[in-house]
């Protein structure tokens, strides 16, 4: 009897789980699910394939007359938290501009809009519009889809071409109460002192941000706002060195109260609705070594904002030392902390054959092997700054290839906390350190070494911000520290 009524319990519980499985499966069934493909907008321009257009016939997503989803355009519900909205926009001041892989992506990263002007009509949908100081009549042919040159073999592409003379031609899209969303484009420039602009949070034409990308002096890169029509600077403007022909991948992150701007893999601005709570690095600036020898000249600190210069010191005066002090960087020994035995000295400049030349000059000429010998200045860098420039030219004597030469600290508080610039670590690459309560972050070092060699003066910049550092080796970019 016993066996007959467990018998009879056991089929009861293996019936309820059954349907319990069937119920779990029925409710995943309605769990949205944001990697959906349906939800991508090939938008009039974008090539699809044979299976996405499978894809799209099966989507029950709405659509508007424009073959659009209307939930992210006559449908779009704004953020109302939102502080950064607006369209999309691509931009020429001259000739000889091209762009291509338009994506829009929602903040859910789905895809709200994409465009490879590969299609048929791929402008069928842009909006003209001219920017402030430009002077573009909307011309029709002065944008077009052209073949891309390149190299023999290589597949034939299709980008965006703005050939017209006239500039502040723009081409708009979008929804003017989207936000966030993140816009990716590539950018090139094919000739001449050209700019590109591709434009975000564009209310009309009076309001608007942009990522101005120029082609004049070696190239550069900045962020512009534009407020009721007055234009200003929403960020400094970088040196980057633009290679014609070549596209360059931008993706520009809108949040709610924030906006990333990344450009050739990166992220080289952030816009902020306050800033308020950020302040620049204070602190004692010093040069240092690792298991090398070398010369330091012509240190110069600059206000960024004024120009006006803080600090500066050409080692031409012997007792230059004579308000210095001293330190170890993280990790590092030095047999003679207090440069009692004279390790950093002023002195005359030698070419590698043991010539002097009339030169006074910083010079570690210590042992080998210490390494992280780091002598200190006080700038005294105004509290109100907003930013400040360091540059200098060193010149190391000794060393392998891959050994750091002449890293460079700033915001020395003490040996457990400042910031270094360090340069030839990593087999001869570099990379930003931070050192706060006497543990260490390395930043990821360059993906290439940066050519430091002996007996060759070699110039460092470092730009300082309450947000960001950027760091330059002989006028080219390297990286960018985030403070914040």
């Amino acid at each position: 009897m016993k066996r007959h009524i467990l018998s009879a319990l056991l089929a009861v519980i293996m019936l309820l789980t059954l349907c319990l499985a069937v119920a779990c499966k029925s409710n995943d069934a309605d769990e949205p699910n944001d990697s959906n493909t349906n939800d991508v907008t090939q938008g009039p321009g974008d090539s699809v394939d044979s299976d996405t257009k499978k894809e799209e016939e099966t989507t029950d997503a709405e659509t508007d007359e424009n073959g659009l989803l209307s939930k992210y355009f006559s449908d779009y519900e704004p953020d109302p938290e939102a502080k950064f909205i607006g369209m999309t926009a691509l931009g020429a001041s001259g000739p000889a501009v091209m762009f291509d892989n338009y994506r829009v992506l929602s903040g859910k990263t789905e895809e709200m809009y994409a465009n490879d002007f590969e299609g048929e009509n791929p402008l069928a949908l842009f909006e003209k519009m001219t920017a402030v100081g430009g002077d573009w009549n909307g011309a029709d042919g002065d944008w077009a889809v052209a073949d891309q040159a390149v190299a023999e073999g290589e597949n034939p592409n299709k980008v965006l071409t703005y050939s017209g003379s006239a500039k502040g031609a723009m081409l708009a899209f979008g929804n003017k109460k989207w936000g966030p969303y993140r816009l990716n484009v590539k950018v090139g420039i094919n000739e001449g002192d050209i700019s590109a602009q591709i434009y975000f949070c564009v209310a009309d034409e009076k309001n608007y941000y942009y990522l101005d990308v120029s082609a004049a002096d070696g190239g550069s890169i900045c962020v512009y706002q534009v407020a009721a029509g007055k234009e200003k600077p929403a960020s400094q403007r970088l040196n980057y060195a633009i290679t014609y022909g070549t596209l360059y991948p931008v993706s520009i992150n809108i949040g709610r109260n924030e906006v990333d701007v990344y450009f050739d893999g990166e992220e080289f601005f952030r816009l902020r609705t306050s800033n308020e709570d950020l302040a620049v690095p204070l602190g004692k600036i010093g040069f240092s070594q690792w298991k090398t020898q070398v010369y330091i000249d012509d240190v110069v600190i600059t206000d960024l904002a004024t120009g006006n210069i803080i600090y500066q010191n050409d080692f031409e005066d012997p007792n230059a030392l004579s308000v210095a002090t001293y330190g170890i960087r993280n990790g590092g020994s030095w047999s003679n902390p207090d440069n009692s035995n004279g390790d950093w000295v002023i002195t005359k400049e030698k070419t590698q054959d043991g010539t002097e030349v009339d030169n006074g000059v910083l010079y570690f000429g210590g042992s080998l092997n210490d390494y992280g010998a780091t002598v200190l200045f006080d700038p005294q860098i105004p509290e109100d700054c907003e930013g400040y420039k360091i540059t200098y030219r060193a010149m190391r004597l000794t060393g392998a290839d891959s050994s750091e030469g002449y890293p460079v600290v700033y915001g020395w508080d003490s040996e457990a906390d400042y910031y270094c610039f360090n340069l030839g670590g990593w087999g001869g690459c570099a990379a930003f350190q931070t050192i706060t309560g006497g543990s260490k972050i390395n930043s990821p070092a360059t993906p290439e070494q940066i050519g430091m060699q002996n007996y060759v003066w070699q110039i460092v910049e470092v730009y300082v911000y309450p947000d960001v550092c950027y760091g330059f080796f002989e006028g080219r970019f390297l990286q960018a520290l985030w403070l914040d």
